[in-house]
């Protein structure tokens, strides 16, 4: 179950790291504000993970795709839930080491 914190001095959103109304994932604990998430986090839902935690459960998929097969096609809920996952990392400063 997701849940509201009226930022305490050690609750901090995982990616612009200010405090203020906050959001945790149920699974990993982590904070996150409202339209920092990606996607932005829906309030009115109980049970609520966070993109990582999501991307991290979803099984490993191997099927490849030529670049002009990309660009033709639409992307599925699970790939667009991936882009939001490289955009998450790259702007949470506790997690853009990703590329190192």
């Amino acid at each position: 179950m997701w849940q509201e914190q009226k930022g305490g001095n050690s609750d901090k959103c995982k990616i612009c790291l200010d405090g203020a109304k906050l959001f945790r994932c149920e699974k990993c604990q982590s904070f996150f504000h409202e339209n920092c998430h990606l996607p932005p986090v829906d309030t009115k839902r109980n049970g609520w993970r966070c993109t990582f935690c999501t991307v991290d459960s979803l099984p490993r998929s191997q099927q490849r795709y030529r670049g002009s097969e990309v660009l033709e096609r639409q992307m599925e809920p699970e790939e667009k839930l991936k882009c939001a996952f490289l955009f998450l990392k790259v702007y949470s400063p506790l997690e853009n080491d990703v590329f190192l």
